[in-house]
């Protein structure tokens, strides 16, 4: 079951819509999501982004490399959940 509360804040659907198309890192999301028109923070994001993890449906990974970074995917709750909002803004 999905927290209306997760979904509910401002920016959350944006990000969960990003992050449809595949995992990101976290300056792709605030270059999508905030945009120069939308002027998201990198605190909102960031608090988005834990909120979303808490709730089960974003999932933060670490990418091996030089240097190592982090990237955020959709879990399949979270996918169940982009599915929720598509049907709920066809209404």
């Amino acid at each position: 079951m999905v927290n209306v509360g997760a979904v509910s804040k401002k920016w959350s659907n944006d990000v969960l819509m990003a992050l449809n198309d595949g995992a990101k890192r976290f300056n792709q999301l605030i270059k999508q999501v905030g945009g120069s028109n939308n002027k998201m923070s990198t605190r909102t994001l960031a608090d988005r982004l834990k909120n979303l993890e808490d709730e089960g449906l974003v999932e933060r990974e670490i990418v091996h490399g030089r240097p190592p970074t982090t990237a955020y995917k959709l879990t399949n709750k979270g996918k169940k959940a982009i599915e929720l909002i598509i049907k709920l803004s066809e209404l």
